[in-house]
C-alpha cells in the first residue's frame, strides 16, 4: 500500500504539466488521493464492474441527461427543460448547450440517439433493459424527442436518470463494447487520463465543463483492496477519501486521527441472502422459508453491523407491515413435514438418505458478508442444516452467480445460496422489483436466482401496462407480497453508510444519500 501511495505522489509531479480535455491550460497544482477499492476496469459504461464503486466513479467521468440529487431525488442534467406527456410515454427534453467530449468533439442529439440504439446490440443487461423500452428517438437541433413502446411514469428515474449517454465516433464501429480497449472518452467533470490494472487511475479536471468548473484539478485513485489498508491510510493522511463506507468496528479508530471527519447517512445498497431456486431442495418455497425462520436476522444483523443498519424488508422495497419472523420451532415443524428426518450421530437432518448441507458462497473481500454468512451457517446447523461458508474473490462470485452478467445463461450458474447485494440505485427506483422476479429473460434481467412464479409474473406484466402511478404502487405491493410468501432471497438489511474524509487536504465534501462522498456534487463548484 505504501508503495501505491509513493507512486502516486511521484506520478502527481510528472502529470502537473499535462493539458487535458478541450484547450485545457496547464491544471492547478492541487491533487487529491482517494483510494478505489476494487479494480474496476476501464470504466466505461461497458466495462466497468460493480454497482459500488465501479457505477459510481464511471458517472465522473460520464454523465446522463438527468441524475440522482443529493437527497435521492430527480434533476435535470445535460437538458435545459424537458415535458412529459402522453401518458409518460413521450419525454421531450432540450439538450444543454456547450456540452464537449473530452476529446474537443462537440456533444449532439445525434449522440443519446445513438447510445439508446447502441444499447441493444450489446449484452450489459442494465442499458439494454432501458433502450428496450424506447420505440422511437427523433432529433432537432438540440431538441430531443424519445417516444416509448408503452408509457411509462418510472423512466425519468429509471432509464433517464441512469443511462450514460456515450459518444457516436468513438464506438459506432466497436462491435463488442465490453472488450473495448480504446481511450475512456467520457463528457462529465473529469477525464480518465491513465489507468494501470490492479494499481491506479488517474483523472485530471475538464477545463470549461458546462456545469461549472471543478474543485480540484486532478484525482489519483490508488486501487486499495483490503479495508484495513484503507483505514491505515486515512488516519495516516496519504488519503483523503476512499469509495468504502468505513467498517462499523473501526470507526472510532478515527476519532482521534488529526483532520479526519465522519460523514453518515442512509445506506440503501441490500445485504441479501440469494437462493438458486433450481438448486434440490431450494426449488421448495417452503423450505426456503424454513431457513427464514431458523435466523435472527434482527440478532444478526446488530452483531455485523453494531447496529448501524436498517432491516430490510421481505418484499425488498417497503413492506412496514410484513416482517421476517425468527421461530426455529416453526423451522424445525416445516422440516420435518418436508420428511427431513434427524441423523443421530451428527444432528444433520437427512434427505433420500443423504445429509442435507450447502455451499454458501460469500465475497473474500467483504468482513461484514463473511461474518454475516458464518452467523447464517451457525442458525442453520442448530436445526439440522449443514451450510459451509466458501470465500472467493467477488469476479470469481460473479462468474458462479450470473455467468456472462446475463440472466439468460442461468443453466450455467453454479451455486447453492450467497451472499448478494446490489447498488443503491436500485433501492430508489420503483421498477427494480420487475427485473428481480420475473422469469422473461428480457425483462427479469436480474432474476439471479431463476425465481418462477406465474403470479409474479402476471403482476409484473400488468405494472408494465399501467401508467398510473397509483395503479402500478398497488401492483408493486402485490409483486412484494409474492416475494415475501416465496422466498426467492432473503433482504437482511441496509447498512449506513460511514465515509472517513480528510477535511484539511479537502472541505468541500458533500454527501450523497445512498452514494457517499465520492460524487460530482463533492467536486463541482
Amino acid at each position: 500500500m505504501k508503495k501505491i501511495i509513493a507512486i502516486f505522489i511521484s506520478l502527481a509531479a510528472l502529470l502537473s504539466g499535462c493539458a487535458v480535455g478541450r484547450d485545457t491550460p496547464a491544471p492547478r497544482d492541487d491533487t487529491l488521493v482517494i483510494a478505489i477499492t476494487r479494480d474496476e476496469n476501464t470504466l466505461t459504461p461497458y466495462t466497468y464492474v460493480t454497482g459500488t464503486p465501479g457505477l459510481e466513479v464511471m458517472r465522473l467521468v460520464y454523465d446522463s441527461l438527468f441524475t440522482f440529487g443529493i437527497d435521492g431525488g430527480v434533476i435535470p442534467w445535460m437538458v435545459d427543460s424537458y415535458t412529459i406527456c402522453a401518458h409518460s410515454r413521450v419525454y421531450t427534453m432540450t439538450l444543454s448547450a456547450g456540452q464537449y467530449w473530452h476529446d474537443g468533439t462537440a456533444l449532439t442529439a445525434g449522440d443519446v440517439e445513438f447510445t439508446f440504439e447502441y444499447a441493444l446490440t450489446q449484452n450489459r443487461s442494465r442499458w439494454r433493459a432501458i433502450a428496450g423500452q424506447v420505440e422511437s428517438i427523433e432529433t432537432d437541433g438540440r431538441e430531443i424527442t424519445i417516444t416509448l413502446t408503452d408509457g411509462n411514469p418510472d423512466f425519468l428515474r429509471s432509464g433517464l436518470a441512469d443511462m450514460p449517454i456515450i459518444p457516436r465516433h468513438v464506438f459506432e464501429n466497436v462491435e463488442d463494447a465490453s472488450l473495448f480497449d480504446g481511450p475512456t472518452i467520457g463528457s462529465s467533470l473529469f477525464r480518465l487520463t491513465q489507468y494501470r490494472i490492479g494499481q491506479y487511475y488517474v483523472f485530471e479536471a475538464v477545463e470549461g465543463y458546462f456545469r461549472g468548473e471543478a474543485a480540484v484539478s486532478r484525482i489519483n485513485m490508488p486501487i486499495i483492496t483490503d479495508p484495513a489498508a484503507v483505514s491505515q491510510a486515512l488516519i495516516a493522511g496519504q488519503i483523503a477519501a476512499a469509495t468504502r463506507s468505513v467498517p462499523f468496528e473501526t470507526l472510532d479508530a478515527f476519532s482521534d486521527a488529526d483532520g479526519i471527519e465522519i460523514m453518515s447517512g442512509r445506506g440503501y445498497s441490500p445485504t441479501m441472502l440469494l437462493f438458486n431456486c433450481h438448486r434440490g431442495l431450494l426449488s421448495d418455497p417452503l423450505f426456503r422459508r424454513a431457513i427464514i425462520h431458523a435466523m435472527d436476522i434482527d440478532a444478526m444483523m446488530n452483531t455485523v453491523t453494531l447496529g448501524r443498519a436498517t432491516l430490510g424488508s421481505p418484499g425488498f422495497s417497503d413492506m412496514p407491515d410484513v416482517v421476517y419472523l425468527h421461530n426455529s420451532v416453526a423451522a424445525a415443524m416445516i422440516f420435518d413435514q418436508l420428511g427431513l428426518t434427524v441423523r443421530d450421530s451428527d444432528g444433520l437432518r437427512l434427505h433420500d438418505g443423504e445429509p442435507v448441507t450447502f455451499s454458501l458462497l460469500v465475497q473474500s473481500a467483504s468482513p461484514n458478508r463473511i461474518r454475516a454468512a458464518e452467523l447464517i451457517s451457525a442458525y442453520l446447523r442448530e436445526v439440522g442444516i449443514g451450510v459451509t461458508v466458501v470465500a472467493m474473490e467477488s469476479d470469481t462470485v460473479d462468474a458462479h452467480v450470473w455467468p456472462g452478467f446475463d440472466v439468460s445463461q442461468g443453466h450455467q450458474r453454479d451455486f447453492d445460496m450467497t451472499m448478494w447485494g446490489w447498488s443503491a440505485a436500485t433501492r430508489l427506483d420503483p421498477a427494480f422489483i420487475v427485473r428481480l422476479g420475473a422469469s422473461d429473460h428480457a425483462v427479469g434481467d436480474l432474476n439471479l436466482g431463476g425465481f418462477v412464479n406465474a403470479r409474479f409474473d402476471e403482476l409484473s406484466r400488468a405494472y408494465l401496462d399501467t401508467t398510473d402511478a397509483q395503479t402500478r404502487a398497488e401492483f408493486s405491493e402485490a409483486m412484494q407480497q409474492v416475494f415475501a410468501q416465496y422466498a426467492p432471497f432473503v433482504n437482511l438489511w441496509y447498512e449506513d453508510l460511514h465515509f472517513a474524509v480528510n477535511t484539511d487536504d479537502f472541505d468541500g465534501w458533500v454527501f450523497q444519500m445512498g452514494v457517499g462522498v465520492v460524487n460530482r456534487f463533492s467536486f463541482l463548484v
